[in-house]
């Protein structure tokens, strides 16, 4: 199910429950006050750096808006990003691998139903990034 299918059923509900579920605002909005909903920002610190949360509105230069839904699902359950790089190991994928085409096209329904936010991703500051392992 493509996300013109899911939004023709009027899936957004779900949407929103599958981005609820899987936590997506916990790491795609920052956590300051006023911060708006998945427009990235938040800092992440793990044992190899500081990772900080990607913008995921459909803000066609800051965010996921000019993606294909199969960048998408790339993206969710392989934890590729669209040039074929890995986000590993600041995106869980492997917690999202089973997800269904259809669960990622519904979630992504969700996300093009956010208000498009620029703003800019912070560049990762992480060990294991500038290795250049990927």
């Amino acid at each position: 199910m493509g996300m013109g299918e899911a939004l023709a059923q009027g899936n957004a509900k779900n949407g929103l429950y599958v981005a609820n579920a899987a936590g997506c605002i916990g790491c795609h909005t920052d956590n300051k006050p006023g911060s708006t909903p998945y427009a990235g920002g938040r800092a992440l610190d793990t044992p190899y750096g500081t990772f900080y949360g990607p913008n995921i509105t459909p803000h066609p230069e800051a965010g996921i808006g000019r993606w294909a839904e199969a960048d998408l699902v790339k993206a969710v359950r392989l934890g590729e990003r669209r040039d074929g790089a890995h986000y590993y190991p600041a995106f869980p994928y492997p917690s999202f691998a089973k997800m269904t085409e259809a669960t990622c096209a519904i979630y992504g329904l969700t996300c093009a139903r956010c208000h498009p936010m620029p703003g800019s991703t912070n560049p990762m500051t992480c060990a294991f990034h500038s290795a250049g392992v990927s």
